[in-house]
């Protein structure tokens, strides 16, 4: 997460964790920054990822991103946009996905915790 040549390098090799690949999800939202859009769209085409959206932080650099709201209350008021679309939300950390179903009051499965976290 340098921001730069080694981050790009990750981006086109990161192995991955899981992969909805059953069907197609309604969103990815995500904490990279959007100037990663193609590395990303490139990574999830070659895994056979299918989505209809592909939601990144608007920030030109990570200081920026790093400055805004926690990634989990940014990720959290996206969801809250398209939630009546979903039925849950698959966060792979454990701190943001309480963030979220603690900011959206929705089911948020922590992939870190493999738990489904409803805290409202």
């Amino acid at each position: 997460n340098d921001d730069g040549p080694r981050y790009r390098k990750f981006l086109a090799n990161a192995r991955p964790l899981y992969l909805p690949k059953a069907y197609p999800v309604r969103a990815l939202i995500t904490s990279r920054l959007e100037k990663y859009r193609p590395e990303t769209e490139d990574w999830l085409s070659k895994h056979g990822v299918q989505y209809k959206s592909l939601i990144m932080m608007p920030y030109a650099t990570k200081a920026e991103r790093l400055a805004g709201i926690p990634h989990g209350l940014w990720k959290a008021e996206r969801y809250r946009e398209i939630m009546d679309e979903c039925a849950l939300f698959v966060e792979s950390d454990e701190r943001q996905a309480r963030q979220i179903a603690g900011a959206t009051g929705a089911r948020v499965l922590s992939i870190e915790s493999m738990q489904m976290l409803d805290l409202n």
